[in-house]
């Protein structure tokens, strides 16, 4: 059975796998061929949340699936269906913290306990429910995104960012841009940033340029818009994009990468809920 380090390990090595064969996590999903992969894993209850949703997309691309429901085991078996031989399945990960009161010494003592389990889930085409219609569509617009959080945007300049101070995203005329998706795909990227606010995922600290907190600032919003540009159907680049993780990926250690993963998920969930 794996355990939480092991999840890290293997979430950090597959990251810069893709960077170091692609150049950026986006370029990766540019190259993606299997109309299926463009949505995002989903269980019964919805979609997969966490370092989960990252793995679970990263085996559904590798492995050519062309829907994204994964199912236990019991699951299939509670649908009359049964997984197919030979399949192997991927594990996922479930955690959470446990309060509990404990009596010492005659006073009453709060103590919080980690819980941490895996399960083994398969792709429904991996079962002979494959042609089953049990997919969950809860998808958002970008511009009901927008709308919903009342998003600012300034439009001036070359240089896409989002202005901490301000809690403005300043973004270039569309123009400027290759194409639609680039400049979708950009104003994304901007939007996981913007989730950091304080006033929202408070996620911003002292970040500097040139630091392991600011690599890691990156990293989550390249795997946000990833998940976001999956979510939305769009397939562009970053305009002025550096690799800055793959510069600093000597900084970031397995346990800061799973946390930008996490994080990235938390954002991206901000957003579309």
């Amino acid at each position: 059975m794996k355990n939480y380090q092991d999840f890290c390990n293997d979430i950090s090595n597959t990251i810069f796998e893709i960077i170091d064969r692609n150049g950026s996590i986006l370029k990766w999903k540019q190259s993606w061929q299997v109309d299926g992969t463009l949505t995002l894993p989903v269980g019964t209850s919805g979609i997969y949340r966490g370092g989960n949703l990252f793995n679970l997309l990263t085996a559904q691309v590798g492995k050519g699936y062309t829907k994204p429901v994964w199912v236990t085991f019991n699951q299939v078996n509670n649908m009359d269906g049964k997984v197919l031989k030979g399949a192997k399945s991927q594990i996922v990960y479930f955690w959470k913290i446990l309060n509990k009161t404990e009596v010492v010494d005659g006073n009453k003592v709060e103590k919080t306990t980690p819980l941490f389990k895996t399960y083994r889930v398969f792709n429904i085409e991996q079962t002979s429910l494959a042609d089953d219609s049990i997919i969950i569509n809860d998808n958002v617009s970008l511009a009901e995104i927008l709308d919903n959080h009342n998003i600012e945007i300034s439009t001036f300049g070359n240089q896409p960012r989002f202005n901490l101070n301000d809690d403005v995203i300043i973004m270039p005329k569309q123009e400027y841009f290759n194409s639609n998706d680039d400049y979708h795909t950009t104003l994304l990227h901007e939007m996981i940033h913007w989730t950091g606010h304080t006033s929202r995922l408070n996620r911003f600290k002292a970040i500097s340029y040139q630091s392991k907190e600011y690599a890691e600032e990156e990293l989550v919003a390249e795997i946000g818009s990833v998940f976001l540009a999956t979510h939305l159907g769009i397939n562009g680049d970053l305009v002025n994009h550096a690799s800055y993780v793959n510069s600093w990926k000597q900084e970031l250690s397995p346990n800061d990468i799973m946390r930008a993963v996490n994080n990235a998920a938390k954002a991206f969930e901000y957003l579309i809920y």
